[in-house]
């Protein structure tokens, strides 16, 4: 398969270029993390104007049809952005999931507006089969608590799941503002919205029942653990690009901090370990492309354990280099770390990928 990026990549990396250069700065986003208003929405029109929500979706749903590794250059050409806008999640966990159910009259008209900019969805992991009571008429009332939903804050629509008797999750289009929904948003540290939502007594009909193969739910989650790596990876090489332009700007007994043989080998550090990261997502990107998201689940898994691995390392070097201010929110450094550490959390945990890939080439105890 060629590595050379596909002329639709190409153009839409370009736009993600040019929009970070443009429309994202540290300055308005250290304003955004610090107003208790979210204007997170505001360019989600935007989005979907340039043709990015629509990647995920086939062409029969008004989408793009394009591969994962698309997608996956997307968000790496957006990391340094370090954006509000929850659009990894949206990509995944909301469009691509709701593009693998059966259509419905009500599928169409949620997954339209998502298209369209108008709405943001969110995904609750399915609550336990106490959490669903079915009724005689095909219907279903739902109670349960989630907490620390992704998105859930900021969402139009809710896709619920809920195990039946049977242990077969079963998922529910739930519109937030429904009688019996609770939320609780909140931001997180990295900039991200997430809410605590409780289900009371919500009655959802057959018609708001999303008709899911079994191994979607899956195959989206995997999708959000390639682009969670893709982000981290923008992230790594804005972090290698500021270290290097800080260490040659400042001095320290006369000479350049760049000019120092250690800063240099630490820097080179960085870079390589930036470069291990691209490379297994690169390895994780073609076995999506040729095989699909299911059956490289074992790799998505492992391009997330590396980005949160050498991201990290990556970005803590970034820190110590920039001194005492790299401690603080005077720099997008700082910002950068917290964003690279949620990023090895949020779509289950580095080592629950590590051990993921670990058991696909059958090795039981992997070394973290």
């Amino acid at each position: 398969m060629s590595l050379t990026p596909s002329p639709e990549c190409a153009a839409l990396v370009d736009s993600a270029e040019r929009m970070v250069r443009e429309r994202y700065d540290y300055a308005s986003l250290r304003a955004v993390l610090a107003s208790a208003d979210d204007d997170s929405r505001a360019r989600w029109h935007d989005f979907a104007e340039l043709g990015w929500l629509a990647v995920p979706l086939a062409e029969a749903d008004g989408g793009l049809g394009l591969a994962p590794s698309v997608a996956s250059a997307l968000i790496a050409a957006l990391g340094p952005a370090a954006m509000s806008e929850p659009l990894p999640s949206q990509l995944a966990l909301s469009g691509y999931l709701l593009g693998r159910a059966r259509p419905t009259p009500r599928r169409d008209a949620v997954l339209a507006r998502w298209l369209a900019g108008d709405s943001l969805l969110a995904l609750l992991e399915p609550l336990p089969a106490t959490g669903m009571v079915m009724t005689t008429h095909g219907d279903a009332v739902l109670d349960g608590h989630a907490g620390a939903v992704l998105d859930a804050g900021l969402a139009d629509v809710l896709i619920v799941g809920a195990r039946q008797e049977d242990g077969v999750p079963a998922y529910y289009l739930v519109d937030a503002d429904a009688e019996g929904v609770a939320r609780h948003a909140r931001r997180g540290a990295d900039g991200r919205d997430f809410a605590d939502v409780a289900l009371r007594g919500v009655r959802v009909g057959a018609s708001e029942r999303l008709d899911l193969t079994a191994a979607a739910p899956g195959e989206a989650q995997g999708y959000f653990a390639l682009l969670l790596a893709s982000e981290s990876l923008g992230i790594m090489h804005a972090l290698v690009r500021l270290t290097a332009e800080h260490l040659a700007q400042r001095e320290q007994f006369g000479r350049k901090l760049i000019d120092f043989q250690e800063l240099q080998h630490r820097l080179v550090d960085m870079q390589l370990e930036a470069v291990r990261a691209e490379s297994m997502l690169e390895v994780a990107r073609l076995h999506c492309d040729q095989g699909g998201l299911g059956t490289a689940a074992a790799m998505t898994s492992a391009a997330l354990y590396q980005a949160a691995r050498s991201g990290r390392r990556v970005a803590e070097e970034a820190v110590q280099l920039h001194g005492a201010i790299g401690m603080t929110d005077e720099l997008v450094v700082g910002h950068y770390l917290k964003r690279i550490i949620s990023n090895a959390i949020i779509g289950g945990h580095a080592e629950t990928h590590l051990e993921r890939a670990a058991s696909a080439r059958g090795i039981s105890s992997p070394s973290p």
